[in-house]
């Protein structure tokens, strides 16, 4: 695990069939508020991808010096 990421706030992804779903969590949150959610979708065979967006999950500090720029390129990379 990263160490500038805090506990609890990992990416997560679950294998699924051919459909699949990618998770993004909202502003100062992390992928973990997504996870009940991951899961369910799994268990019905949808592959699932939990992201964690630049800054979040870390510190405060960290945040402050992410763009919104940044938060795109990582959902468009998550979906590829």
């Amino acid at each position: 695990m990263d160490p500038d990421i805090l506990s609890g706030a990992e990416e997560f992804s679950f294998v699924g069939g051919p459909v699949g779903a990618l998770l993004i969590h909202g502003f100062t949150g992390s992928p973990q508020a997504l996870r009940g959610l991951g899961e369910y979708l799994a268990a019905r065979g949808i592959a699932v991808e939990g992201i964690r967006l630049p800054g979040h999950g870390t510190t405060w500090q960290d945040l402050n010096l992410r763009s919104a720029h940044e938060w795109v390129a990582a959902v468009e990379q998550g979906y590829e």
